[in-house]
């Protein structure tokens, strides 16, 4: 119950800061609603690069879409400057 309420009262205090770079937004294609780009438009101030998932959202951390998102995020790490990687890599 502790825990519950923590996570409520960080929910309704956390005010998020807009973040000044692109974003890749993986999104769920079995459902009737559109993508929410636009939502996240005034949270991230570069590109946002949409991925479709062909799954419904609760099913994106199943093996095979997880597997095709793990996919999209090793090749966009991939185009990442040297020096991020680098540095990266002496994190571990």
């Amino acid at each position: 119950m502790d825990t519950f309420k923590n996570n409520t009262r960080l929910m309704r205090t956390f005010a998020p800061q807009r973040f000044r770079g692109a974003i890749s937004l993986f999104v769920a294609m079995v459902s009737e609603s559109k993508p929410p780009v636009d939502i996240w438009r005034s949270y991230v101030a570069g590109d946002i690069k949409v991925h479709p998932v062909d799954c419904a959202h609760d099913n994106m951390m199943d093996p095979i879409p997880a597997e095709k998102i793990g996919v999209v995020l090793a090749n966009e790490l991939g185009k990442q400057p040297a020096a991020m990687q680098n540095s990266s890599q002496r994190r571990k």
